[in-house]
């Protein structure tokens, strides 16, 4: 079978890959964070189903009791967009209605140096629906729910954009409500 695309723009999209992930591991603006992957917890009976959710076969966004999480791990946040909103009277944080992030997400090992961080890459993947938790302090963490993906190349993935949505606070549901919040760095 034929491959239209010439081996060397393979070497050279790799490469690119490879360079924004090295934008999003070093820059002073990236944001530390923990990845929650979103699990529906449905049960198996059909009749137990329809008693806790009402008949109900596909469960929205909404349905926050029939979710898990789980912890993926952590990893880097670089904000490219960000559509705002009010300030809080205090200062502490901005209370918009429709918050919409765009950014690059990279996966990290937490134990490695920043250069061994660069070149080896954890084998989970970003998906849409998972969970970020943004930790600015213990007691300031902002949660953001992937909600898209978006390519930036037709050959080959050098890098993903992804939309997110600001959540409201998960401090009431588990593995949220005693999570150890501090990330530290080698």
């Amino acid at each position: 079978m034929l491959n239209p695309i010439n081996p060397i723009v393979n070497r050279v999209t790799e490469s690119k890959r490879r360079a924004a992930r090295a934008t999003v591991l070093t820059s002073l603006s990236t944001l530390e964070c923990v990845v929650f992957e979103k699990i529906i917890d449905q049960p198996n009976d059909t009749d137990q189903r329809n008693e806790f959710y009402g008949d109900v076969e596909v469960l929205g966004s909404s349905d926050e009791q029939a979710f898990s999480y789980e912890e993926k791990g952590h990893a880097k946040l670089l904000l490219d967009k960000f559509a705002g909103g009010a300030i809080f009277k205090d200062w502490s944080n901005i209370d918009g209605f429709e918050q919409s992030f765009f950014g690059q997400i990279e996966p990290i090992f937490l134990d490695l140096d920043r250069r061994q961080q660069l070149l080896q890459v954890p084998e989970w993947k970003i998906s849409t629906n998972d969970v970020l938790a943004l930790i600015f302090s213990p007691e300031l963490i902002v949660y953001l729910e992937v909600v898209g993906i978006e390519g930036q190349s037709i050959a080959e993935d050098f890098g993903s954009k992804f939309r997110l949505n600001k959540r409201d606070d998960f401090n009431f549901v588990e593995p949220f409500t005693d999570y150890p919040y501090e990330i530290k760095q080698p």
